[in-house]
């Protein structure tokens, strides 16, 4: 493709990086509060893990992570999360992304102390009338931690699995244990927070709500509105969209920015054709531009084609302009 003909198709998507970048108080406002609603189920998944039970097709997904501070998205390793209700129980699926699965650390039984020290999620629930939040965890392992040191597990349930390039888990929380079944149209303030111990330093932990310094700031805290409704696949649909249009703005606002890079690395792949000691380099940059292509030619690329291209090229502009460094180097010494 023509590097005009792909800088006029990415034209099409400037007009959501202005929104992004025009109205960044606006935007961050609406991130503050964030709210999931989360919709009646009348037939339970099976517990293992793998978040393949056709009842979570109708349930929305939410991601979006932030990085803790409150400001930044987790460009690395992002997370997804889908909740739903019955009438005794509040079920959540996670699913996080790990190129490498097999670096995590998670050892720690039933009981121990899980959080931070381990790969894991966290869940924070603090139901209207409570006088203080319901603090859980599990690692990548499956293995459960309560917040009040010295009390049995409660009685709730999670599996994990772990795939090729990322875990899940499955839980099942009984409102018997959050000491209140929720209603229609009722609002609970929640925090889903995530530990990363294989790295990077800066994803350390990462929370669906934008939280400034730690996972307990109940003020910040993102809401849950139970929906005593179930959805169709068009709904949902809809309502995802919706629901992660600020996480995908930013994803297409950073498609913007990679295109004021791409004539550059272009001019410098021509350059290093020459030179044995870029060649390799520049055909896998080559390969990575080429994807950013199809993606910046579509109109509308979904979500989940945006993640797919920023997990594996999130320094894709940096690792380019480094490029173009040595090129000229080399053909300053040539």
């Amino acid at each position: 493709m023509k590097i005009d003909r792909m800088q006029s198709k990415v034209k099409n998507m400037i007009f959501f990086s202005l929104i992004l970048f025009a109205l960044p108080c606006s935007l961050l406002a609406a991130e503050i509060k964030r709210e999931y609603p989360c919709y009646r189920i009348t037939q339970c998944p099976l517990l293992d893990g793998k978040i393949e039970e056709g009842v979570w097709d109708t349930i929305p997904e939410a991601t979006g992570f932030f990085m803790l501070g409150g400001i930044k998205y987790a460009v690395q390793k992002q997370t997804f999360f889908k909740a739903a209700w019955s009438k005794d129980a509040l079920y959540i699926a996670v699913k996080a992304e790990e190129p490498t699965p097999e670096k995590m650390l998670a050892k720690s039984k039933d009981g121990d102390r899980i959080c931070w020290f381990e790969d894991g999620i966290e869940f924070f629930f603090f139901p209207e009338a409570a006088k203080t939040y319901f603090h859980l965890a599990a690692n990548s392992i499956g293995s459960r931690w309560n917040d009040k040191t010295g009390e049995p597990i409660w009685n709730w349930q999670v599996k994990t699995y772990v795939g090729k390039d990322f875990w899940s888990l499955e839980a099942k929380i009984p409102f018997a244990v959050l000491g209140r079944t929720p209603e229609d149209g009722e609002k609970w303030l929640v925090n889903v927070g995530r530990t990363i111990r294989t790295g990077p330093d800066s994803e350390l932990s990462t929370c669906w709500p934008p939280l400034k310094t730690s996972f307990h700031e109940t003020a910040n805290f993102g809401c849950f509105s139970f929906k005593n409704k179930s959805l169709s696949l068009q709904e949902n649909a809809r309502i995802e969209d919706r629901l992660n249009l600020p996480y995908y703005l930013f994803l297409r606002s950073e498609i913007d920015r990679m295109a004021k890079n791409y004539p550059k690395f272009k001019a410098a792949a021509a350059n290093a054709l020459p030179s044995q000691s870029l060649k390799k380099e520049a055909a896998s940059l080559t390969e990575s531009w080429k994807l950013f292509e199809k993606i910046a030619s579509r109109e509308k690329p979904s979500l989940q084609e945006l993640r797919f291209f920023f997990r594996k090229n999130y320094d894709l502009a940096e690792k380019s302009g480094n490029f173009e460094s040595r090129v000229s180097i080399e053909k300053l010494f040539d």
